[in-house]
């Protein structure tokens, strides 16, 4: 036993651990190409200035920390991609000794050196150590700022005050939902501590607490103007329902398997990783020694966890990821019950024998499940990382030199940027941060003349296209303009098109439609004409104000006799853009397959279109240019002749 009252034993169990982190997460580090976030974190970090970064941030979703640190390593080391993402294994790596001092202080050495074991090989921490983003960086200054509240509790000094004060700051500093934690700190401390108020030390540890998260809130200040303008205003997601049900899904096996898993084997193995879960809670429910411990990690894991759900359900913006500043007492409590197990206290042989066979099996059973998780993420095509490095180099080895490149959509102008160092491209549209709002429309066509203006092709990036361009604008530009010459390149997630256009090639914001027409849907849709050719029609659209529901155009082919002889029932532009996120005023396009049935007779046909609610069925009256009702519910269109 040394001073610091861990054996020799001990140490060098940790220093295996450690190793053992270390060597899962330096695996293949720089083998997959940069993803979007990674993107973003470098371009922070090293293209911009220290003041341009933090007005950045101050606009974005998380505070400028980790870029502070990013950058001076980046300036030292360089900016590979093993570089990169080097500083999130660092703090990866530094969280598994910091974790089994933790366990040990809570459950003994035993539940330290297994709690270290888990942390080390967990899915969850390998994934994110291998990412150039802030997760592990929170993770690690959390859980320092919960080891430094339980040594503050335990023998109080100014000195452990001081520097709990200190990395709490610094961790919201990393990430917003820091503040969860400082919750689940208070309630701690008030837990653990009301109860036994008569025998308090002088320090009062609960005015010590209050007292210290007062100065972290005070230190968080010049921060806080920022944080709220972007809760208010972020733009980054599609409004939707949030699922309880669906986000605790997949924050359970982000804590068992991590993100390297596919959804049915992930559920089994998480349903076997919450059953020894399970387990490990019971047996330590047994002892009274850990039940002070026990509830210590419950609250760490629990009350950041309903705290963001619960914001999630007003916000509905969620990824488990953002959960993993909660995760450490998992693998601390799985380690700690697992030790338990170790320790039978009847001299019965039978017993010995089969409390360590039930502790060989769980542990071996976690320890498996981690091994196929992380073999998946070194292994399996499923778990790449978005192609931009390899779309960059198909088009640098593809691409004549008076070809330009449009990406779609602008705001991976990041990430495309790292590895494409050319000036010949042009972001569309041009925005910093994404924005669900802000969408391409015909406007783009003055975009496209200035690019491309005189060039004899284009080369076309595409990655959150149905976010930037759900309509589909920029292919019906392209398309109509130019052709399209197919590529061979094999990518995941990005996509690209390469486009031949003559020198003469102009693009108009004002499509010149073949069929116009002045017919009006209820009180809010304008239908504005079509365009027909043997295979398909494109309907223009326009909503007259905000539509609160969810309409889908049928569109039928019809006899003289008003038979039916083909129909199609889809949203009346893209599934991915229904009629509430129409904004008044901007003029769509939906392009409708030609609805034949194979038995049509020859003849003449006539297409009718009309909308209704997807809801609840109900079909909208339609109305011509001066106002006046037409008969029926449907406007009919051009013919088409059956051969």
């Amino acid at each position: 036993m040394n001073a610091s009252g861990i054996s020799r034993h001990n140490q060098i169990g940790i220093l295996a651990g450690t190793l053992l982190a270390f060597a899962l997460r330096v695996c293949q580090l720089g083998a997959q190409g940069l993803w979007y976030d990674e993107g973003v974190s470098w371009y922070l970090a090293a293209r911009l200035s220290p003041g341009d970064m933090l007005w950045w941030t101050a606009t974005d979703i998380q505070p400028p920390l980790y870029y502070l640190l990013l950058r001076p390593w980046l300036l030292l080391a360089g900016d590979s991609e093993f570089v990169l993402r080097f500083l999130s294994l660092f703090f990866g790596v530094l969280t598994v000794p910091l974790l089994v001092v933790v366990a040990r202080r809570l459950f003994g050495p035993r539940a330290g050196l297994l709690a270290g074991l888990l942390a080390a090989a967990a899915p969850l921490y390998v994934w994110y150590a291998q990412e150039a983003r802030m997760y592990t960086l929170l993770t690690f200054l959390g859980l320092l700022s919960s080891y430094l509240l339980l040594r503050a509790l335990d023998r109080p000094s100014r000195r452990i005050w001081l520097a709990y004060t200190l990395v709490s700051a610094l961790a919201l500093y990393t990430h917003y939902f820091a503040v969860f934690l400082l919750v689940f700190h208070l309630l701690y401390c008030l837990a653990h501590h009301l109860p036994r108020r008569a025998n308090l030390h002088a320090e009062r540890p609960i005015s010590n607490l209050l007292v210290s998260q007062l100065f972290v809130i005070i230190a968080f200040l010049p921060w806080l103007p920022f944080m709220f303008v972007r809760l208010g205003t972020d733009a980054s997601y599609w409004q939707g329902i949030f699922k309880l049900d669906e986000a605790v899904r997949h924050v359970l096996i982000s804590f068992s398997v991590g993100e390297s898993v596919l959804e049915e084997p992930a559920g089994w193995l998480t349903a076997g990783f919450v059953l020894v879960l399970a387990v490990a809670v019971i047996a330590l429910l047994r002892r009274s020694e850990t039940r002070r411990s026990l509830l210590f990690c419950a609250l760490y894991l629990l009350v950041p966890i309903v705290l963001i759900l619960a914001l999630a359900a007003v916000i509905p913006k969620f990824n488990p990821r953002y959960l993993m500043l909660a995760s450490p007492p998992v693998y601390i409590v799985l380690g700690a019950g697992l030790a338990v197990l170790t320790r039978q206290a009847s001299h019965a042989a039978v017993k010995r024998l089969a409390s360590s066979f039930t502790f060989l099996t769980l542990l071996l059973f976690i320890l498996a499940s981690f091994v196929y998780a992380n073999w998946n993420l070194y292994t399996d095509p499923a778990f790449t990382k978005a192609s931009f490095r390899e779309a960059v180099r198909y088009i640098e080895a593809h691409k004549r030199p008076d070809e330009p490149v449009l990406i779609c959509s602008g705001h991976m102008f990041t990430v495309f940027s790292y590895y494409y160092r050319a000036d010949d491209w042009t972001p569309l549209p041009p925005t910093r941060i994404l924005d669900v709002n802000r969408i391409l429309t015909f406007d783009v066509a003055d975009d496209l003349n200035q690019a491309v203006a005189g060039k004899p092709g284009v080369w076309l990036v595409l990655w959150q296209d149905e976010v930037a361009d759900p309509v589909g604008f920029l292919f019906k530009l392209l398309d109509d303009a130019g052709a399209q010459i197919p590529t061979d390149a094999v990518l995941w997630q990005v996509r690209i098109r390469h486009y031949a256009l003559p020198p003469d090639a102009r693009f108009s914001a004002q499509p010149a439609i073949q069929h116009p027409l002045n017919a009006r849907f209820g009180d809010g849709i304008g239908l504005h004409g079509y365009d027909q050719d043997e295979s398909r029609l494109t309907l223009y659209w326009s909503a007259l104000r905000p539509l609160g529901r969810d309409y889908k155009v049928t569109l039928r082919l019809v006899d003289a006799a008003d038979q039916v002889w083909g129909q199609t029932d889809e949203r009346p532009v893209a599934y991915l853009y229904p009629t509430t996120r129409w904004q008044p005023g901007l003029l769509l396009f939906g392009e409708h397959g030609v609805p034949v049935q194979p038995d049509t007779p020859p003849g003449v046909y006539t297409f009718e279109v009309g909308l209704y609610d997807a809801e609840t069925g109900q079909r909208l009256p339609v109305y011509d240019e001066a106002g006046q009702p037409l008969p029926g519910d449907r406007v009919l269109l051009g013919h088409l002749t059956v051969p």
